[in-house]
């Protein structure tokens, strides 16, 4: 991912007087924005700053200006900036030419710099599934990593390298002579030389062997070696009163399984079907073109006979489930949840975490959604008295936090205690047909300090993302949007 810090600059304060306000910029993909940096206290007219990260590589983003006081709200001009991609976590010998032909290549890769590599991506010939079957490193004939092709599915021409040590990543380091051995199939573009200058540093080819046996000295593989930095997209979706109902409806369903694909691990609530079978067929639909994810889900849970179901569905090819998933065991004589908090722990790479999902019960008084989120306390402290190392705990899920449920600015809920941190915060919206912000994901310190990628917390507007102008449509898909944070899973585990 990139990291990238834009600045924009207003030249006049448009309130009289130059009166206190607040400042901050709104950006996204599209004019329509959808996320925001941290409002600044400004009391003069002139410029200001601020840091944004978590954005993807080689894309197009729109900012404005927003400035905003008792007298109003003024917003700056669109504006635009692309990211770049990071040289130094890329080496890339470019595409190929014809002919083409699959087989196995040995050759040698000197960097010229220090590079963190975690991806091999292959270039196919036009119209073909040309990619690398395995990758091999060896350095003084030691294997040091390795990567496997899992099949046509999802991102196809890319797999994962991994160190022999464990770690999701490689390093490379400056002017060390790496061998390679990779092997191909179908059709993928090939470089004939026998030695090749990129950016950043040389790749030679010592032999090239193809399927027919026949063998070359000029055969480089067309490839590109990137670094993602090792995150993972965590977040929660009330997707609203899912059954058979909603199950049966195509198009729902492929935007739900479009939506569940851009997770690693995502927590569902609301759903609620008797027959047990509006799961598994989510699932599938998730999976269609391939994809490796599986679920789990609690027992149906509530007060009244209308019960609901939390789930988590994960892939299976970035995390694993490490622990058996359960539902808060409130203490004896206590009943603080009207659905009990679903608890599961999950790892990725070296980040090993605890998601507690929550679906809390709306209630226009406002004391029963206060007091639920504040017992969120109680169940922190039950994961932390029985394993007081796991300092990675993520509350995530529809907390009803705003609008005619709870003040979303109170700071007397124990939950907003400043060891909890709120990142999807007031100013993102998370419903469709209002500007309230029901959905929240919280952290503690130790998780937001360290793997949380700083700014990546955000609502996925899936609408705006995947041009779907149809009303009825997105209604018909959720009444929320579902909510997301990336984390880091190439650090060293602190816990």
């Amino acid at each position: 991912m990139a990291t990238s810090k834009k600045t924009g600059a207003p030249t006049e304060k448009k309130h009289p007087g130059y009166i206190d306000c607040e400042v901050w910029f709104e950006y996204g993909k599209t004019p329509s924005y959808g996320y925001s940096t941290p409002e600044q206290s400004k009391s003069l007219a002139g410029s200001f700053s601020a840091s944004i990260s978590g954005l993807d590589d080689d894309t197009t983003y729109h900012f404005r200006a927003v400035a905003s006081s008792g007298v109003g709200t003024d917003y700056g001009s669109d504006m635009t900036f692309t990211t770049e991609i990071s040289i130094s976590h890329i080496f890339d010998t470019g595409p190929g030419t014809y002919p083409s032909i699959f087989g196995t290549h040995k050759g040698t890769i000197t960097p010229n710099q220090t590079l963190t590599v975690s991806k091999l991506y292959t270039y196919p010939c036009s119209g073909t599934g040309g990619h690398t079957e395995s990758i091999e490193f060896y350095e003084s004939d030691n294997l040091i990593a390795n990567g496997t092709w899992n099949g046509y599915h999802g991102d196809y021409p890319n797999i994962t390298i991994h160190s022999v040590t464990g770690a999701p990543y490689l390093t490379l380091i400056e002017d060390h002579e790496y061998n390679y051995t990779i092997h191909t199939g179908s059709y993928p573009q090939i470089c004939h030389t026998d030695a090749l200058q990129t950016a950043n540093g040389w790749i030679n080819c010592t032999e090239f062997v193809d399927v027919n046996g026949k063998r070359y000295k000029d055969g480089i593989p067309a490839i590109r070696l990137t670094h993602d930095e090792g995150t993972l997209r965590i977040g929660a979706f009330n997707i609203q009163v899912f059954g058979k109902s909603k199950a049966s409806k195509p198009e729902v369903m492929d935007v739900l399984g479009k939506i569940i694909r851009t997770y690693d691990v995502i927590a569902i609530q609301e759903i609620r079907d008797k027959s047990q079978t509006a799961l598994p067929a989510l699932v599938n639909t998730v999976n269609s073109d391939n994809s490796e994810y599986d679920y789990v889900v609690s027992e149906r849970l509530g007060r009244t006979t209308s019960k609901e179901q939390y789930a988590y569905i994960y892939n299976t090819q970035t995390v694993e489930l490490t622990d058996t998933p359960y539902t808060y065991p409130e203490p004896a004589g206590t009943d603080p949840f009207h659905r009990e908090p679903y608890i599961a722990s999950f790892r990725g790479g070296n980040f090993d975490f605890t998601l507690v999902g929550i679906h809390t019960k709306p209630d226009h008084k406002g004391t029963i959604t206060y007091s639920e989120i504040s017992h969120l306390t109680d169940v922190v402290d039950s994961i932390l008295a029985t394993n007081p190392n796991e300092t990675d705990i993520i509350v995530l899920g529809d907390f009803n936090a705003d609008g005619d449920y709870f003040d979303e600015d109170t700071n007397t809920n124990p939950f907003k205690a400043p060891k909890f941190r709120w990142v999807i915060t007031n100013d993102m919206d998370t419903m469709v047909r209002t500007d309230w912000t029901y959905d929240r994901m919280v952290m503690m310190n130790a998780t937001l300090n360290h793997e949380y990628v700083s700014g990546s917390a955000a609502v996925f507007y899936f609408d705006t993302e995947y041009g779907i102008s149809d009303e009825n449509l997105v209604w018909n898909v959720s009444d929320h949007y579902p909510i997301y944070a990336k984390f880091r899973t190439d650090l060293a585990d602190d816990d």
